[in-house]
């Protein structure tokens, strides 16, 4: 549909032949194909880093749908290049919210650790 749209549009303007035209589409399309390209072998990054679940994520419901979508958006078609896109988009937004929240969590249990120990060792001193 986008193409026919790109087509029609082209035709429109006097100055663009049907040739020019044609190798407007031609090249657009070439472009298409080397971003879906692209955005699949990132969509097969994601799959390779996780393809053996960690114990810790093989229990979080939500890492598990978010990786389970992105293994079946790789056999999308370039037509469906937009869910790719929004699927890829959607698991690097949350895999970077879940490694941030983790981080902070190991910061809070470290101090929460490094407290009681100063508490036990206050004890034992008086």
């Amino acid at each position: 549909m986008l193409l026919l749209l790109l087509v029609v549009l082209l035709l429109s303007f006097e100055s663009i032949d049907s040739k020019n035209a044609q190798q407007i589409v031609i090249d657009y399309m070439e472009e298409f194909k080397r971003l879906d390209r692209n955005i699949t072998k990132r969509l097969r990054r994601i799959v390779k880093k996780y393809i053996d679940i960690p114990p810790e994520l093989e229990k979080d419901v939500e890492f598990v749908r978010m990786l389970n979508n992105v293994i079946k958006s790789i056999d999308l078609g370039a037509n469906e290049l937009d869910q790719k896109i929004d699927v890829l988009t959607d698991f690097e937004i949350y895999d970077s919210l879940r490694l941030e929240l983790d981080r902070g969590l190991d910061v809070i249990t470290k101090l929460l650790k490094g407290q009681k120990m100063r508490k036990q060792r206050a004890r034992t001193i008086s």
